[in-house]
């Protein structure tokens, strides 16, 4: 038979000033013997480096405290320095991806272990056997801190596939805004070009053109027509590629910056819950013989288990963990192949890109207007100079699509450059 409810709740109630007590007085002393805590099974990480650490009062009152918060599981206020046990709490984040769903899972199955009791039975080499129950209270911190983790990761996940699809917006060549603007600007010529088109073949018919140039000029025409169809295609493809809206990607790399944040104080806590135990138990027994008489009866027992590992008071951890923290941190930006590092490489493919178009509309605008003054130039009812004149003005619709397209193109990559230019991380 188990130990009844109002038993454990005797022990609940005043299990906090019997530790506290315990550990004030041990804390102390602590050039004594660990043992004088007067708890089982008390275990220590390194006695001799905690007591360089702190005043006695102080450690005995951090301990206290701590084991106090443990019992009572409520949430207090942060203090100055990190919590051990306590968490900070950060956004829920739906888990909308499978990977996200996986996370989520994966911790339920661990917390499910965590929140339930530990049953054990025995039996000596004598014949007495005794059954217990017991239950860690820092588990329940234990299971909220996985959760919590859980979400974070996710959306660190989450932060960190967005921002791998903006890299997949490199420039090659016009941009998706380039070739649209070339389909475009070919559209807007196409009854021009049909009109270009039927004088070519009015002027064949009336012998002001032969065979030959008539069907070069029609040729010249159709090709334009071709890119058209061509740059419209080349920015249907790149639709996908840039459907992830840059304007985001600013918020995306602070929420990773943010999720490594919280996961490192995260783990930090969980470290701080796996050095505490706060065991209740509570079992029972069968009668003890000696000497063929009974001398202790069929009884139930309870009683509580606290254990502190002291290194978790050594500010040696806090200085690693915070090393540890700025390390990833600097991994996220520099190390090749990370998302930062890859985005650094897409600004300067960006302003390599820029740097070309740059160039080509210059060129292309100069081209653009030799070609006018050609025209100009040519004689207007002279027939032998028509070929010409046809050239120059199919020649000018060419020249007009493609300055239009390196245009568009500088002023997507001038928009992604001053986007681009917000993600790399200030901390």
């Amino acid at each position: 038979m188990l130990v009844d409810h109002h038993y454990f709740s005797k022990i609940r109630q005043g299990v906090i000033g019997v530790v506290s007590g315990l550990l004030l007085s041990a804390c102390s002393s602590l050039n004594g013997d660990v043992a004088g805590l007067g708890i089982a099974n008390v275990q220590t990480s390194s006695v001799s480096n905690l007591q360089a650490i702190e005043p006695a009062s102080k450690r005995a009152s951090a301990m206290t405290e701590l084991v106090s918060r443990v019992i009572e599981r409520k949430p207090t206020a942060k203090p100055a320095t990190r919590s051990l046990v306590a968490y900070r709490p950060v956004s829920n984040v739906a888990t909308s991806s499978p990977w996200c769903d996986y996370l989520k899972e994966d911790a339920a199955a661990e917390t499910t272990i965590l929140k339930a009791p530990t049953v054990s039975a025995q039996i000596n080499d004598s014949g007495r056997k005794s059954a217990t129950v017991a239950y860690d209270l820092v588990n329940v911190a234990r299971a909220h801190l996985i959760e919590e983790g859980a979400r974070v990761k996710c959306q660190r996940y989450k932060a960190n596939s967005a921002l791998n699809r903006v890299v997949v917006v490199a420039p090659n060549k016009l941009t998706r805004a380039g070739f649209k603007q070339k389909a475009r600007s070919i559209a807007r010529n196409r009854s021009r070009m049909r009109s270009i088109k039927a004088q070519v073949r009015r002027q064949l018919s009336i012998g002001n053109l032969d065979r030959n140039q008539s069907t070069v000029l029609l040729l010249a025409v159709d090709q334009i027509i071709v890119d058209g169809a061509k740059a419209s295609s080349e920015a249907a493809k790149r639709q996908g590629l840039v459907a992830f809206d840059l304007q985001d990607a600013a918020e995306m790399a602070q929420q990773l910056v943010k999720a490594e944040k919280d996961l490192a104080e995260i783990n930090s806590n969980i470290r701080s819950a796996d050095a505490v135990s706060v065991n209740l138990e509570g079992g029972w027994r069968d009668g003890l013989m000696q000497n063929g008489l009974t001398v202790q009866k069929d009884s139930l027992f309870g009683g509580v288990k606290v254990s502190v590992k002291l290194g978790a008071f050594n500010p040696s951890r806090k200085r690693h963990e915070e090393a540890a923290l700025a390390a990833k941190l600097r991994a996220h930006r520099l190390e090749p192949g990370s998302v930062f590092w890859k985005i650094s490489q897409l600004i300067s493919a960006h302003k390599r890109a820029r740097s070309g178009l740059a160039m080509s509309r210059s060129q292309l605008v100069s081209a653009r207007a030799n070609v006018g003054r050609l025209r100009a130039s040519l004689p207007a009812n002279d027939p032998a100079y028509l070929a010409k004149r046809f050239k120059m003005e199919i020649e000018g619709i060419k020249l007009d699509a493609e300055a239009s397209a390196v245009s568009a193109s500088i002023r997507q990559l001038d928009w992604n450059l001053r986007k681009l230019t917000l993600l790399t991380p200030n901390s």
